[in-house]
C-alpha cells in the first residue's frame, strides 16, 4: 500500500465518517440524555450545549459515575496501575535480571504519564468509551510536558476496518485557528500552501478545517501520520510510527461495524 495520495487518504476519511454516521442516532441520543455538554453533533455557536430534551440528572449522574469508576478501576491518578515484566520468551533463569531493569523503566514512564495530561484526557475518552468507542491520541511536546494527551469526541471520528475486525484506519476532523498551525506540531515540520500562508499572514484568527489521519502501512509495516488542509487536499504533516499513537476501545464489538456499542447506548431504553 505504502503512502496513500492525499486523494484517496480523503475519500478513506468519508467513509470513516460514513461508518459513523450509520448510528449517529444512537450516539446523539446519549450524548443527548447522559453528556449533553459534550456533544458536539450539533453544535451551532460557542456557547455550552444544554439539554433539550430531558428534565432529570439521574443519566448524567450514571454517566459521571461510570467514568468515575471505570478511571478508578483501570487508571487511578498518580497510581502505578501497570508494571513491565518479563515474558515467557525469557528464559526463566534471567527473568529477575530482566524485571530489575523494566522496574526501572516502568517508574519512568509512570513519572512522564503524571507530569502529562493523562489523567484529565483519559477521563473525557472514558465517556465517549461508555457509548462505544473511546479515542485518545498521543504526541509529543516539550520540556514542560513531554507528552499530550488528546480525547477526541465521536462527532469527530472516523474509523475505517482493517484485517480480522481491527482498526488499521483512524480519522479526525476538526478544525484550528491558522495561527496555531505551526505551534501545534512543534516537533513536526509543518508544510503550508499558499492559501494558508495568505490566511496565516492576513486572517491568522480564522479557522481551517483539518482531517488528522493515523493508518497502518501493510506494506511498510509502520503507523502513517498525517494531516491533510481539506479544502485544497494540501499535505501539512506526515511521519511514520512503529506503534499506533491513537488508542480507540470498543466496548460490544459488532460484526462488520468498525463503531462499537457501550453501555451508554443499551441503557438508553430505560433512560428514555
Amino acid at each position: 500500500m505504502a503512502q496513500l495520495s492525499v486523494e484517496k487518504l480523503t475519500a478513506r476519511a468519508e467513509k470513516g465518517f460514513t461508518e459513523r454516521d450509520l448510528n449517529r442516532t444512537l450516539f446523539e441520543d446519549s450524548y443527548e440524555f447522559m453528556l449533553p455538554y459534550r456533544n458536539t453533533f450539533n453544535q451551532q455557536s460557542g456557547s455550552h450545549n444544554k439539554p433539550t430534551v430531558q428534565y432529570d440528572s439521574t443519566a448524567m449522574n450514571a454517566a459521571s459515575n461510570f467514568v468515575n469508576t471505570m478511571q478508578g478501576n483501570f487508571t487511578p491518578v498518580f497510581t502505578r496501575w501497570a508494571e513491565l515484566k518479563a515474558g515467557p520468551g525469557i528464559p526463566e533463569k534471567q527473568r529477575k535480571k530482566f524485571n530489575k531493569e523494566l522496574e526501572k523503566l516502568t517508574d519512568v514512564i509512570f513519572t512522564y504519564l503524571n507530569a502529562s495530561n493523562f489523567a484529565t484526557a483519559s477521563a473525557e475518552m472514558y465517556f465517549e468509551w461508555g457509548i462505544g468507542t473511546g479515542a485518545l491520541w498521543l504526541h509529543e511536546g516539550d520540556q514542560t510536558q513531554p507528552l499530550n494527551f488528546l480525547a477526541t469526541p465521536m462527532s469527530e471520528m472516523g474509523l475505517v476496518e482493517g484485517r480480522f475486525g481491527t482498526v488499521d484506519g483512524r480519522f479526525r476532523k476538526y478544525k484550528v485557528k491558522a495561527r496555531l498551525l505551526k505551534h501545534t506540531w512543534p516537533n513536526e515540520k509543518v508544510t503550508l500552501d499558499n492559501d494558508l500562508e495568505t490566511l496565516l499572514r492576513d486572517s491568522p484568527d480564522d479557522e481551517v478545517e483539518l482531517i488528522e489521519c493515523c493508518y497502518y502501512d501493510y506494506e511498510e509495516f509502520v503507523w502513517r501520520y498525517e494531516v491533510v488542509y481539506e479544502k485544497s487536499k494540501h499535505r501539512l504533516v506526515e511521519n511514520t510510527f512503529n506503534e499506533e499513537i491513537c488508542f480507540t476501545p470498543r466496548w460490544l464489538k459488532i460484526p462488520g461495524h468498525a463503531f462499537g456499542i457501550g453501555p451508554f447506548v443499551l441503557a438508553m431504553a430505560d433512560v428514555k
